[in-house]
């Protein structure tokens, strides 16, 4: 809880900076995402050992903001600055039928987090960027299992991970892709705590306001 209250006091000043300065070249963005999710298939498979045939639906969104350091100029067409993420959402479903049984089973991973890191954002051209960045992600995870052999389960738990990735924006128009690694733990209602792993790819389609 102390590293989340530390996160948002470091954006909430972030973002006052922002709104006391013009836009330049690098102007501070805000923006609004879609991702379409690669999962990891290790914690379904942890269920579904057998590797029967699955159906599977993933996405996330995200409302965040870029501030770029104006005093800080790498080069003329690079700066150094923050990216962060306000809300960032998902959810991974998949269900599959276990070998001997004609009950669908299903593993629902959901997950809300707050994240944060430093970005170089490069100008290729006018109003065309490129950004790398790195993000920490403290998450809160809600994992949902419900198999014939395990019956049916489920618990919140806490994660700290982390990302990487790159963006390209042009004008309004963002896309790029970012790999989300880290472990989590979710405790059900027998107060049974257990691993969550959900390392995932996604792609992503962005509106910049």
């Amino acid at each position: 809880m102390n590293r989340i209250v530390t996160i948002v006091m470091v954006l909430f000043c972030f973002n006052s900076m922002a709104q006391s300065k013009g836009k330049d070249d690098f102007g501070n963005e805000t923006y609004f995402n879609i991702g379409y999710v690669l999962p990891n298939m290790d914690h379904v498979n942890n269920y579904n050992p057998q590797n029967v045939a699955t159906k599977k639906m993933a996405a996330e969104i995200e409302l965040g903001a870029i501030w770029n350091f104006r005093q800080v100029k790498l080069s003329n067409i690079a700066r150094l600055g923050i990216t962060a993420d306000f809300i960032s959402l998902g959810c991974n479903y998949v269900t599959f039928q276990e070998a001997g049984y004609t009950s669908i089973s299903k593993v629902i991973t959901g997950r809300g987090s707050l994240n944060v890191g430093p970005n170089i954002a490069i100008r290729c051209f006018k109003d065309g960027y490129v950004d790398l960045f790195a993000k920490a992600r403290p998450t809160i995870v809600y994992d949902d299992i419900k198999t014939f052999k395990y019956k049916e389960s489920g618990g919140m738990g806490f994660g700290f991970r982390y990302s990487i990735g790159a963006n390209f924006r042009w004008r309004m128009l963002m896309i790029g892709g970012e790999a989300v690694y880290g472990g989590a733990k979710a405790i059900d209602y027998m107060n049974f705590t257990a691993d969550v792993p959900d390392n995932y790819f996604k792609m992503k389609l962005g509106y910049i306001f």
